[in-house]
């Protein structure tokens, strides 16, 4: 690989420069956009941990970022983890050869640990640069191309039983609506609940443990927050049955789209085909906006949920999270998750009751 020369870091980006970065880069998505980016690291009670890169053949790229602690012990993620994707973006086009020269920045310079979660699109850049750095989770993302235009997609991606649902829905007099308020924000927090319940019984954890993290990683305050921060590009969907909330989608639109949440009432979902109609409306918006993409988020190969992407024309995309450490972050935090689950699954309910999760272990 043939290097280039680093000729200035700027941290934390400024934010002219990195919005106008932003807007060059055909495969920018709204986490990866100021606005967002620190709207995120104020919820987060963290610091803005971006850093501006120019290399010596003029290209500029914006590494988003959010950092958490001072000193020796700082941590940069890029971005945090469930709050979409990170990595660089560019005013050309990435070389393999630019990546490596923020890696080796980020080894030499950086805080003591960095996680870097790039846009799976940018992926073979960053495989042909990272060699050498520590894999944390190979994963593949769901990611769907509008560029041919919302008819093409209907009629060329969407398998017939996905059209045939969603006709369903339409019969079933479900609404879909998109919405911003908060009230709306509350439904959808609540029916993210009950997936959560639903989550956590299949995957054999805890309920509170399930509930404690979402609230960590989703209070109501940083998706209002993020709401403020980026204005139209937030886009709750809400699908209605008799006037009611079953099932939800939120979509950060930019000129890129990203699905970065789901929920639902399952029980009254049911047969009514409502998650397909509000996906069918969220990529039509989007389509219909201009966007060149529509990410569907992380699903494991051969999966169900995979399969449930690949019905609207989402392909499969091979990518990985990369992680950087001076100290071992990674293996304290293995242990001590292996330790608090051990201390819940063995500690007896009240009243000398038999716990869920006794009972499963």
């Amino acid at each position: 690989m043939t290097g280039i020369r680093l000729r200035e870091v700027v941290a934390p980006a400024p934010p002219a420069e990195w919005s106008a970065v932003a807007a060059t880069d055909p495969h920018t998505l709204v986490s990866q956009t100021p606005a967002a980016s620190r709207a995120a690291a104020r919820s987060w009670g963290a610091a803005d941990g971006s850093r501006l890169y120019t290399f010596a053949d003029g290209t500029r790229a914006v590494l988003p970022g959010v950092r958490i602690g001072v000193g020796s012990a700082a941590r940069l993620a890029s971005q945090p983890g469930a709050w979409g994707f990170g990595g660089l973006i560019a005013d050309q086009p990435l070389r393999p050869s630019h990546v490596a020269a923020v890696l080796d920045d980020l080894r030499r310079r950086g805080p003591a640990q960095v996680h870097l979660r790039p846009n799976p699109l940018d992926a073979a850049v960053w495989h042909d640069a990272g060699r050498g750095a520590p894999v944390v989770r190979p994963a593949s993302a769901g990611v769907l191309d509008l560029r041919g235009g919302w008819d093409r997609v209907q009629d060329e991606g969407f398998s017939k039983s996905t059209r045939r649902l969603v006709r369903r829905a339409q019969r079933e007099g479900i609404e879909v609506r998109c919405s911003r308020t908060d009230g709306d924000i509350d439904a959808f927090l609540q029916l993210l609940a009950m997936s959560v319940t639903r989550w956590a019984r299949r995957d054999g954890e805890i309920p509170a443990v399930a509930h404690l993290r979402k609230r960590i990683r989703d209070p109501r305050r940083r998706l209002r927050r993020l709401r403020d921060a980026i204005g139209p590009s937030f886009r709750l969907y809400l699908a209605l049955l008799d006037g009611h909330p079953i099932s939800g989608a939120l979509v950060l639109q930019g000129g890129n789209a990203h699905y970065t949440r789901g929920a639902m009432d399952i029980d009254a979902v049911g047969q009514t085909g409502a998650t397909h109609l509000l996906q069918a409306t969220a990529i039509r918006a989007a389509a219909e906006a201009g966007c060149a993409h529509y990410h569907m988020g992380d699903s494991a190969p051969g999966s169900g949920l995979e399969s449930y992407k690949q019905r609207f024309g989402a392909v499969p995309v091979p990518y990985a999270s990369y992680r950087l450490e001076r100290l071992p972050f990674t293996r304290w935090e293995t242990v001590a998750r292996g330790t608090a689950r051990a201390v819940l699954v063995r500690t007896p309910a009240p009243d000398g009751a038999v716990s869920e999760a006794g009972a499963r272990a």
